[in-house]
């Protein structure tokens, strides 16, 4: 999450609520039929992190991502 936070103090205030959702809500919220691609909280985080950076775009966010992982 460094390509969207890169003042680590910002970031760091973010990571305390997700200790605390419930994993029974998104567990609710999944009808079945298969895993999910990818785990519902991080993909809960990536937006949330993308929306307070004023990243909207879902192009925009697929492509930051895609830029962090290629630089590891």
């Amino acid at each position: 999450m460094k390509f969207l936070f890169p003042n680590l103090i910002f970031a760091g205030s973010w990571i305390w609520p997700w200790k605390k959702i419930d994993p029974a809500l998104f567990a609710s919220l999944y009808s079945g039929g298969g895993p999910p691609d990818y785990h519902p909280k991080m993909m809960l985080k990536v937006i949330l992190y993308a929306y307070a950076n004023r990243i909207y775009s879902s192009r925009q966010i697929a492509k930051q991502l895609k830029k962090f992982f290629e630089n590891g």
